[in-house]
């Protein structure tokens, strides 16, 4: 290519700007290894002038494009979301609901019941409890979610309305119910403009008059709901949100869903303790109200990881399958995150051999696990590195229980954590890192008002990120 020639050359613009013509030139439908190559030689190019943000956009792209063609067997630590369809039909969105890691994990089969017992009356409230890193979130995201806007019981409008954030949390809820209605112009709805600030009982009536005004129902799912036990140490502060969801599951057609981590089940007791619910016709804290999500046993995780490897014609050898999960499998359970984490690493360095996996070292699983950690951090920049592992850092704390957990921090938060160690940093800096940090899925950002908020992804991230050896690194004291 011409343009290899000028980068050989030293003539990196000239080369950036030709590049550029032949992307728009090239159509991947027709031409997809070219396609990808021109994306790669941009990407690389734009890296090695320091223009890291150009970079890393180009490998977003390159990204969208590999799942776009199904050339990306793992996600990662990102949360499942909805397929895109290349289809350009307005309806291709509705078409393809379901994610296809759900559906090739067998967890559109939980998806599924979730549903069904939300069409029916008898369950106002669904809790989905399991260990950390099982999919939670995910099945939220990229299965229920989506799946409950196509859910019309007794010919009510379902709005699902996921709420990830727990500061002021009547206005967390009502924003999150502002992007359910969106959702029902425009599916693909991820965002909305902000909500007017609002109190309990005014949200309960806004939530009411959707019921008995516009026939809807209205099903409230609280994603990783032991960050609001975490971040409320005192009951009263607890006591406020439990009597706003009693009120809930007292109302027809307003239904709770709760997901939270098993390790903080028996935190749900205050609730029977704290309220009459004599006055219900059903005890909501029972199994009945009740639903288990568990890791994969290892034979279910052989099955996935062909069925995800096939699909994206990434090979593995089988024995390379068998010990891989070998590795992963604790008690014969695999957990799913982890799977995601260590298969994302394995295709992105193209080890499909036993052989090539037993090169990596006495401890393979851990090391893809922190080249996957390295690799984000590298596209920040080398400049830039510490920075971005000093904010992930301050992504992870330790609760009153003394387990380590993820908080959500404003970036008016991270600027002062930051100061406070005497941390150096531009804001061009700041706002490079965390657009590298949430754009590789890595770091979560929750729209918030009046400010966003930043956690990092998954608890199962939590132990690999804030260890001694990075505090030394970054001259920290713990």
């Amino acid at each position: 290519m011409l343009a290899q020639t000028q980068i050989d050359l030293g003539q990196g613009e000239t080369a950036i700007a030709r590049l550029q013509d032949a992307l728009h030139q090239t159509q991947p439908s027709l031409d997809l290894p070219l396609y990808r190559r021109i994306l790669e030689i941009l990407r690389q190019q734009h890296y090695n002038r320091r223009d890291y943000r150009a970079a890393f956009r180009i490998k977003l792209q390159q990204r969208q494009v590999d799942t776009q063609f199904k050339l990306r067997a793992f996600i990662g630590a990102s949360h499942i979301q909805p397929q895109e369809s290349l289809a350009t039909s307005p309806d291709s969105a509705i078409q393809a609901l379901l994610a296809t890691e759900i559906e090739a994990s067998g967890r559109d089969q939980d998806v599924a019941a979730l549903t069904a017992r939300l069409e029916q009356p008898r369950y106002p409230l669904i809790t989905i409890h399991g260990p950390s890193g099982v999919g939670k979130s995910s099945i939220l995201y990229g299965g229920l979610v989506p799946a409950l806007t196509k859910s019309f019981p007794e010919g009510r409008t379902t709005f699902p309305a996921l709420v990830n954030s727990y500061r002021d949390w009547p206005d967390a809820i009502n924003q999150a119910l502002e992007v359910a209605l969106q959702r029902r112009v425009d599916p693909n709805t991820e965002a909305a403009p902000p909500a007017a600030a609002i109190d309990a009982f005014a949200l309960l009536t806004r939530l009411r008059d959707l019921t008995e005004q516009h026939y809807g129902q209205v099903v409230l799912i609280f994603d990783q709901f032991e960050e609001f036990l975490a971040e409320s140490p005192e009951l009263a502060q607890r006591r406020e949100l439990y009597a706003f969801l009693v009120e809930c599951v007292a109302t027809p057609y307003i239904k709770v869903v709760l997901a939270i981590r098993e390790d903080y089940l028996h935190y749900l007791l205050e609730i029977e303790r704290g309220f009459d619910l004599d006055s219900l016709s059903y005890d909501i804290l029972s199994r009945d109200y009740r639903y288990y999500l568990g890791n994969f046993q290892a034979s279910d995780a052989k099955v996935l990881i062909r069925r995800l490897t096939q699909g994206a014609q990434f090979f593995l050898e089988e024995a390379l399958i068998h010990q891989l999960v070998a590795d992963l499998a604790v008690a014969n359970q695999v957990r799913p995150i982890e799977l995601q984490v260590v298969g994302a690493q394995l295709q992105r360095d193209e080890i499909n051999t036993l052989a090539a996996y037993r090169q990596l070292g006495p401890h393979p699983k851990e090391t893809l696990v922190q080249r996957f950690l390295d690799v984000v951090v590298n596209d920040c920049g080398q400049e830039n590195a510490l920075l971005a592992r000093g904010i992930l850092y301050l992504l992870t704390d330790i609760d009153r229980e003394k387990r380590l957990y993820r908080p959500q921090k404003s970036r008016e938060d991270l600027e002062e954590e930051l100061k406070l160690r005497g941390a150096l940093y531009t804001i061009n800096q700041l706002d490079l890192v965390l657009e590298v940090l949430v754009g590789s899925g890595l770091v979560f950002m929750m729209p918030g008002i009046p400010l966003g908020r930043y956690q990092l992804v998954h608890d199962y991230l939590v132990s690999h990120v804030k260890d001694d050896q990075i505090l030394a690194l970054l001259g920290w004291r713990g």
